[in-house]
């Protein structure tokens, strides 16, 4: 018998098979991983941009509540005089008229997020506001709404 002292030209062929195919799903995982948390981080940043107008909106309520005066309206600010309307939020938190109701593009981290904030009486109730917000960036969009009440704890 001979003695082997290498591998073989067969042995070498299925290692090196082996190898690729390990190498190759590896990184095929990894970029499904990354591509997935890009996703969630953008979904995230969309949630934020929608619930920092819920805040603000009871921030504005609140801060109607404690004017103590009484021609403020617990809607001031938000509605107006009208049953409807289209508001913008600026990143430094500014409500402005929205004339088209198109929304504004807000810039984080590089993607464009068009922000439209609507608000209307709810069952065209005096005590009732719905605000309604819609996020969209990259062919998506989320939307979410909230019915802010002339209620407050304490109040």
């Amino acid at each position: 018998t001979k003695k082997r002292l290498a591998f073989g030209l067969l042995e070498t062929g299925v290692a090196s098979g082996i190898l690729i195919v390990v190498v190759s799903s590896l990184t095929l995982v990894s970029s499904v991983v990354l591509k997935s948390s890009r996703q969630v981080s953008d979904e995230l940043m969309a949630n934020y941009l929608k619930f920092e107008v819920f805040e603000y909106a009871h921030e504005i309520r609140g801060t109607n509540y404690i004017d103590e005066k009484p021609e403020t309206d617990w809607k001031n600010g938000l509605l107006g005089t009208g049953i409807e309307r289209c508001v913008k939020l600026s990143s430094s938190l500014i409500v402005f008229e929205d004339t088209s109701c198109d929304g504004v593009v807000i810039n984080k981290r590089n993607i464009n997020y068009t922000r439209k904030i609507e608000i209307t009486k709810y069952d065209n109730s005096e005590d009732k506001i719905m605000i309604k917000v819609t996020i969209s960036w990259k062919n998506q969009n989320k939307s979410s709404s909230i019915i802010l009440t002339n209620f407050k704890h304490g109040f």
